[in-house]
C-alpha cells in the first residue's frame, strides 16, 4: 500500500504509516502525486498536511527556483479526486452551488491576504484556479507551530517568552484587522515560529470574513472549544476585532499556564476559570489582568484595538482586572454627560464654513460624478482595483452619489483630460499630469480645514488649491551590498531628487573624497529621469539617492543586497507631493459638492492606507496612517527623524 501523505509504500496489514503514522483508513483522500505539475510552473514535492477544507503541498517553482507551499481547496465533504488523477470531483451534483461558492471565497481569501505585507503574516505569492478547484501559493515555513512548540517544552513557556509572541501575533493580526479581516481560528497551532522566535508567522485564514460581510453562508463554521468566543458560537452574530482578541488571550493564557481555558459557552453557564496569576508563580499582575480582560465574556470589555492590547503589554505598566474595569466604566458614566454638556458647547461655537460644510453634507442631494484617473501598463490591474474598492467603499457612506469611475492611459491622459474637461463630461480627477489650461479650469478649493474634518494631516500649507494632493515623498538614500557593486564608487541621483543633491552628496565627500558622482552630462538624461532606479538595481551604482515612493520596488528586487543609509536630522530636505485631485470648474454645484465630499474621503484612515500603504504610491497625509506606514515599513523608520525638518512641495 501507498501512504497518500507521505508516498511510501507499506505492508497494507499494517493499520498505520510506520513513515508518518497516517492511518490507513484516510487512504479515501487523494492528493496530487509526486512530480505533477501546476500551472506549467509548480512541481509537487510531498504533502505537508490535510485538513477538513484542503492540502497543504511542498512544491518547487521553477520561475523563482525556490520551495513553496501550495493549499488545495479540498472539502473532504463535497469533493475526492480519482487515484492517479488531477481533477476535482463533486461527490453530488447537487453540491456544485455551495462548492463554486467556497472556491470563490476562498479565491477572494488568497487576493486579499496577498495584500497584507507584514512580517508576522505568511506571505502569499499566487492564485489560480486548475483541475476544477482552486489553489494558492504561499512562503514555505521553515519551524514549527506553537502547539508542537509547546509539546517540547513542558507544555507551557516562561511568561516573558510568551508575552513576545503574543506581542508578534497581535501586530500581525492589526495588519489585518486593518484589511476589514477577522482570522476567527487563532489558536497554538495556528501560530508558526520560524528559525528564532523573532520570526513568527500567523497562518491558515480558512475560517477568515469580512468584517462588514453579513453573509456567512458561505464561510466554515470553525470553532475550536477553549478559543472561540461566545459570538462564535451563535449564527449572524456581530463578530470582529474583539473576536480574534478573546482567542489570542485564549492563546496567552494557554502557553504560560500549559492548560487550555475553559470552553466560553460553559463560562457563560457559570464562570470557573482560574486566573492565571494563581497557576503562575511570579506572574506579573499585567499579563494576568490583560488575559483576563482579553478574555471578558461580555465584548464591550475585551480591547477593541489589537494597540490597545500591544501597548498594555509593552508598557508593562498596572492594567485594569475585568472587575475593575466594570467599576471603572460605571464611574465614568457620569462624567461622560458632564463632558457631553461641555462638548455640545464648543460644537455651538464652532467655525462657520465647517458648519456649512457639514450641513451641505448632510443635506447632500442625488446626482452623479465622473472620476477619471491614469494608469500605465505595470499598475493597470492594481489601480483599477484600488478606485473601485475606494469609491465602493465612498459610495456606502454617502448613497445619494452615484460614481462613474473612468481609467485612462498615461499617454492619452492629458489630452482626453482636457476634451473632457471642456465638454464638462469629468467632475473629480487625478491631477498628477497637467497643464495651465486644465489648472484654469479646475476648482479653487480655499475651505480645506472645513474638507478635512477630524482628519488630522500633516503638510497641508501648499499654495495651489486647484490641486490638491493626498500624499508626500521623502528622500532616501539607498547603498549597494552586492558583491558586483563592491568596487564601484560613484553615486547616482534620480532626476526628481536633485533638490537634495547637494546636501546629500557633502556628507559623502566628507566620508570618501574620491567617490565619483554620476552627473548629467556623463550619462543619458533620459536614463538619469527614468532608469536610475534600475540601474542601481542592476548594480551600475554603488549609492542612489532616491524617493521614499521606490523603497518597494528596490526591496522587492535587491532582496538582502541593499541598506539604506540613514540622513542627518539637523539638514533641511525637499519632499515632493503626491496624488493631486482637482474638480472641474463647469460642473454643477450638487456635482462640485459630492467631488469635495470624495477629496475629503481620500483623508480618511483607510483610503490613506489602501492608497499609501497597500499600493506603495508615496506616504499618506494623514497623522495616524503615517504612523502604520512606519510600523509596516519598519526599516523606512531611520527617516522619521527628518520630517520636522522637511520642505515638502508641489511637483511641477
Amino acid at each position: 500500500m501507498k501512504c497518500n501523505i507521505c508516498n511510501k509504500e507499506y505492508d497494507n496489514s499494517i493499520k498505520k504509516c510506520p513513515y508518518c503514522n497516517n492511518k490507513a483508513d484516510n487512504y479515501g483522500i487523494v492528493h496530487l502525486q509526486n512530480g505533477d505539475i501546476l500551472r506549467e510552473r509548480f512541481i509537487i514535492m510531498d504533502v505537508v498536511g490535510i485538513g477538513g477544507f484542503g492540502i497543504i503541498y511542498r512544491a518547487e517553482d521553477t520561475t523563482m527556483k525556490k520551495t513553496v507551499a501550495i493549499k488545495e481547496f479540498f472539502p473532504t465533504s463535497l469533493v475526492t479526486r480519482f487515484f492517479g488523477a488531477k481533477e476535482v470531483r463533486l461527490y453530488n451534483e447537487k453540491e456544485k452551488a455551495e462548492f463554486q461558492k467556497g472556491v470563490a471565497r476562498f479565491l477572494e481569501e488568497a487576493d486579499n491576504v496577498s495584500k497584507i505585507n507584514h512580517p508576522n503574516i505568511v506571505k502569499i505569492y499566487d492564485f489560480f484556479e486548475e483541475n476544477n478547484t482552486a489553489y494558492m501559493v504561499m512562503e514555505y515555513l521553515k519551524g514549527i507551530t506553537l502547539k508542537e512548540m509547546l509539546k517540547s517544552s513542558d507544555g507551557f513557556l516562561h511568561p516573558n517568552l510568551a508575552r513576545d509572541i503574543v506581542i508578534s501575533v497581535a501586530e500581525g493580526l492589526e495588519a489585518i484587522h486593518r484589511n476589514k479581516i477577522i482570522h476567527r481560528d487563532i489558536s497554538p497551532d495556528n501560530i508558526f515560529v520560524g528559525d528564532g522566535v523573532n520570526n513568527i508567522k500567523i497562518i491558515d485564514f480558512g475560517a477568515a470574513k469580512f468584517m462588514d460581510d453579513k453573509d456567512t453562508s458561505t464561510y466554515p463554521i470553525v470553532i475550536k472549544p477553549g478559543y472561540a468566543p461566545p459570538e462564535q458560537y451563535i449564527k449572524h452574530s456581530e463578530q470582529g476585532t474583539w473576536t480574534d482578541i478573546y482567542a489570542l488571550g485564549a492563546t496567552f493564557y494557554t502557553i504560560v499556564t500549559g492548560s487550555k481555558p475553559p470552553e466560553s459557552t460553559k463560562r457563560l453557564e457559570k464562570d470557573k476559570i482560574i486566573e492565571p496569576i494563581h497557576l503562575v508563580e511570579g506572574l506579573s499582575p499585567t499579563i494576568n489582568n490583560v488575559i483576563m480582560r482579553s478574555m471578558a465574556l461580555e465584548k464591550e470589555l475585551r480591547y477593541k484595538k489589537d494597540k490597545d492590547f500591544i501597548k498594555a503589554l509593552k508598557d508593562d505598566k498596572y492594567v485594569r482586572n475585568v472587575k475593575e474595569e466594570v467599576k471603572y466604566r460605571k464611574s465614568r458614566r457620569v462624567l461622560q454627560i458632564v463632558a457631553s454638556i461641555i462638548l455640545i458647547s464648543i460644537l455651538a461655537f464652532s467655525s462657520y464654513k465647517y458648519y456649512q460644510f457639514k450641513k451641505e453634507n448632510a443635506m447632500l442631494k442625488k446626482t452623479t460624478i465622473q472620476i477619471w484617473y491614469s494608469y500605465n501598463n505595470k499598475n493597470k490591474k492594481s489601480k483599477k482595483i484600488m478606485m473601485d474598492t475606494l469609491t465602493k467603499d465612498f459610495i456606502k457612506k454617502n448613497p445619494n452619489v452615484h460614481v462613474e469611475v473612468v481609467g485612462i492611459s498615461e499617454k492619452k491622459y492629458k489630452k482626453t483630460l482636457k476634451k473632457g474637461i471642456s465638454k464638462n463630461k469629468v467632475v473629480l480627477f487625478e491631477s498628477n499630469v497637467f497643464n495651465k489650461g486644465i489648472l484654469k479650469q479646475s476648482m479653487l478649493i480655499d475651505d480645506m480645514d472645513s474638507v478635512l474634518g477630524n482628519s488630522k494631516c500633516i503638510y497641508l500649507d501648499f499654495s495651489n488649491r486647484k490641486r490638491i494632493p493626498t500624499g508626500f515623498t521623502f528622500p532616501m538614500v539607498v547603498e549597494n551590498t552586492s558583491s558586483k557593486a563592491k568596487n564601484i564608487r560613484s553615486i547616482a541621483y534620480e532626476y526628481s531628487e536633485y533638490d537634495n543633491y547637494n546636501t546629500i552628496y557633502d556628507s559623502f565627500k566628507s566620508i570618501d573624497e574620491n567617490i565619483n558622482v554620476v552627473k548629467e552630462n556623463s550619462i543619458n538624461s533620459s536614463v538619469i529621469k527614468d532608469g536610475s532606479v534600475d540601474m542601481f538595481i542592476n548594480d551600475k551604482f554603488n549609492k542612489l539617492i532616491t524617493s521614499s515612493k521606490n523603497y518597494h520596488k528596490i526591496q522587492n528586487k535587491k532582496v538582502g543586497r541593499y541598506k539604506l543609509i540613514k540622513l542627518d536630522k539637523d539638514k533641511h530636505f525637499i519632499g515632493y507631493y503626491t496624488g493631486y485631485w482637482s474638480i472641474n470648474d463647469k460642473s454643477s454645484e450638487k456635482q462640485k459638492l459630492a467631488a469635495k465630499k470624495y477629496i475629503s474621503y481620500l483623508f480618511s484612515e483607510y483610503a490613506q492606507e489602501l492608497m499609501y500603504i497597500k499600493n506603495s504610491n508615496g506616504s499618506p497625509l494623514n497623522n495616524n496612517e503615517l504612523d502604520v506606514f512606519f510600523d509596516v515599513n519598519k526599516e523606512l523608520s531611520i527617516y522619521k527623524d527628518i520630517l520636522d525638518n522637511l520642505d515638502v512641495k508641489d511637483k511641477e
